[in-house]
């Protein structure tokens, strides 16, 4: 201020022209929102949903504006109080403005593709979830039948050194009796394992026509699977009755065999043939327990092919 005239003293940002400070206030804001717009308050995932996707999108609009504004409004700052206000000019808050524009625009791009990416993944991430959900369900009737089966059979009461041992008879009876319950009970868990792996499956996928062909692939193999299992399930029942012979054959003729260092000598050779017999069955129902359990596996990497391609497709 000229303290003879009363007017201010004109400085050298009054003669310097205005646009090389504006473009420089406008290239750093827009520079800087480029960098920080990626760590600004990280992401939510999305679900598939509409709901999922709005939280998704508002959360990505707030980490495009508040750098733009936290950096637009200090450069506009900056520009106002080293340069606009020396120079006696006006228009602070249209700088501002455009500044936190600019801002907001170089933090668009990435964030765009953020948003699409935290979206899409949340989709992927719930349906990975919902269809190992569902495979668990579907298949627990059969892993849970052999997880049981293999901790009886763990010692094998069978043996013929076991069953030649004091109690081995009425251990074997007593296993026999387990074997058929572990069978009912898959053949009564497996409906409503079914009924539960569809529904992980139909709450989880939103697009219908997803829904739809992931539905109609599960549907589809259905009867298949279940004769499947029923094949396994009979084999097991069969091989549960041939022990039960076995062993009715041996406590009718307990004089006819005896325990040696080898395992099992018998002596009758009726029994022998009896026992051979009932072996050589117990051996079919075994393979044929096998050859359904192959099927079974290949019928259901089918079925997962299938839905994981849907699957691939709608995420």
């Amino acid at each position: 201020m000229d303290k003879f005239s009363g007017r201010r003293r004109e400085t050298w940002q009054s003669r310097a022209p205005l646009w090389p400070f504006v473009i420089l206030a406008f290239v750093l804001v827009f520079v800087l929102c480029l960098v920080a717009s990626p760590f600004a308050g990280g992401i939510i995932l999305g679900d598939g949903t509409t709901g999922g996707r709005a939280i998704v999108w508002f959360k990505m609009l707030s980490n495009v504006m508040a750098p733009a504004i936290v950096i637009g409004l200090f450069a506009a700052f900056l520009l106002h109080q080293f340069f606009l206000a020396p120079a006696g000019r006006h228009g602070a808050l249209t700088w501002a403005a455009l500044l936190v524009l600019t801002g907001a625009a170089a933090g668009v791009p990435i964030n765009v593709v953020r948003g699409f990416t935290a979206d899409r993944l949340g989709y992927a991430m719930k349906l990975d979830a919902s269809v190992e959900e569902a495979r668990t369900a579907s298949r627990r009737s059969e892993r849970d039948f052999y997880r049981r089966l293999g901790l009886l059979m763990r010692n094998n009461p069978f043996d013929p050194a076991r069953l030649a041992a004091e109690g081995g008879l009425e251990d074997a009876r007593h296993a026999i009796i387990i074997h058929r319950e572990l069978i009912a009970d898959a053949r009564r868990n497996y409906a409503p394992g079914q009924v539960e792996a569809r529904a992980a499956l139909a709450r989880s996928i939103v697009d219908v026509r997803d829904r739809e062909g992931v539905l109609d692939r599960l549907d589809g193999a259905a009867p298949a699977r279940r004769a499947l299992v029923e094949r396994i399930w009979t084999a097991h029942g069969r091989i549960a009755d041939l022990r039960a012979e076995e062993l009715q054959a041996l406590s009718a003729n307990r004089g006819a065999w005896r325990r040696t260092p080898r395992g099992v000598t018998i002596t009758s050779e009726s029994l022998f043939r009896r026992v051979r017999a009932l072996e050589g069955g117990i051996n079919e129902a075994r393979d044929a327990a096998n050859a359904a359990e192959m099927d079974l596996y290949q019928l259901d990497s089918q079925t997962d092919a299938g839905i994981d391609r849907v699957l691939a497709a709608a995420v």
